[in-house]
């Protein structure tokens, strides 16, 4: 390097330094080099490098400008895969050559064309995989294949899957409108659809279910002292002959009714059908149960003779209300 002027160098233990005023050199002292530059330089190849750090003096550098780069050939690459700015103000994240995400000042999400997926190996009912900064605990929940959960504060709160949504709060807050027919499917003896009103008032829909059964050798048989509940309005009530012989058991017909009342107030001299199920649904009889729970009895115009007995399944669907407590 002919005319320039070159700076003294020594060997260390340590790193090895090389100053130019408008060239450079560099050595090598147990794999560590260290360059000062006062000139810019078009290229800096570091073959079989190791561990690069850029710093000015101890404090790290200003920035490293590179070219915006694409998404076959990012700026920032192990390979073809790596990051590059696809617009201005984006950032581009390209695996093996295909872009697969986009991070801008307004949102971070997958590109259109690589479809990349956002997973969490960790997301539960009660755990979500998607949350929010400052709220960990809330948020979107993965229970199983095909269920998607929404969570606050760690509980489960909604399930969706491709057939159902299932609430597990008790409170809906605010107005629920449906632009078609509306289900409302209860399990038996479970659970009930309530209205609540002001000052404790309530009017709740609910359905419950008994098999009464005559022994063999008898006409008649109670329910449960409390199967029709106090205060209630029915509004119908289902049955189906459940346990019967070929011959009927000698019971020809049977009425059904509340035992304060009359025995055929629900279904009254019904013929058994022989090796069939018979159904009697009487939406008619609605009325307005005693003030204390009643029963209903199942009554044959002859003794049943079947060891088995002969039964029958009722099905009560009815409606309660409660008065205002102040």
């Amino acid at each position: 390097m002919k005319n320039q002027k070159r700076t003294h160098s020594e060997k260390t233990d340590g790193n090895f330094f090389s100053n130019k005023s408008n060239s450079m050199n560099s050595s090598k002292v147990k794999n560590k080099v260290a360059i000062a530059l006062l000139i810019l330089v078009s290229m800096i190849i570091i073959a079989n490098a190791g561990n690069v750090v850029v710093e000015n003096g101890y404090l790290g550098v200003e920035g490293i400008n590179v070219s915006s780069g694409s998404e076959a050939d990012p700026s920032i690459s192990f390979g073809d895969t790596g990051f590059y700015e696809s617009s201005d103000g984006v950032i581009a994240v390209s695996n093996n050559g295909v872009l697969k995400w986009k991070i801008s000042p307004f949102y971070m999400g997958s590109s259109t064309t690589g479809a990349a997926t956002l997973t969490s190996v960790l997301a539960s009912a009660v755990m979500p995989g998607l949350t929010f900064i400052g709220d960990t605990d809330t948020g979107m929940g993965h229970p199983s294949d095909n269920q998607l959960s929404l969570i606050s504060s760690s509980k489960e709160i909604i399930r969706i899957n491709q057939t159902a949504v299932n609430i597990t709060s008790k409170l809906i807050v605010g107005n629920v409108e449906y632009t078609s027919n509306y289900q409302y499917n209860q399990s038996d003896n479970l659970g009930d659809a309530t209205l609540d009103g002001v000052y404790g008032s309530f009017w709740r829909m609910n359905t419950k279910s008994e098999v009464i059964t005559i022994s063999q050798g008898n006409m008649g048989v109670q329910s449960s002292a409390n199967f029709v509940p106090a205060d209630s309005f029915i509004l119908g009530v289902g049955v189906v002959v459940v346990n019967e012989d070929e011959n009927g058991g000698g019971a020809n017909t049977w009425d059904l009714g509340r035992s304060m009342v009359t025995p055929d107030e629900i279904a009254d001299d019904i013929s058994d059908i022989e090796g069939t199920d018979f159904n009697s649904y009487g939406s008619s009889y609605g009325f307005v149960a005693n003030e204390d729970s009643d029963s209903l009895v199942l009554s044959t115009n002859s003794q049943v003779m079947d060891q088995d007995g002969f039964g029958v399944r009722v099905v009560l669907h009815y409606a309660d209300m409660k008065a205002p407590t102040n």
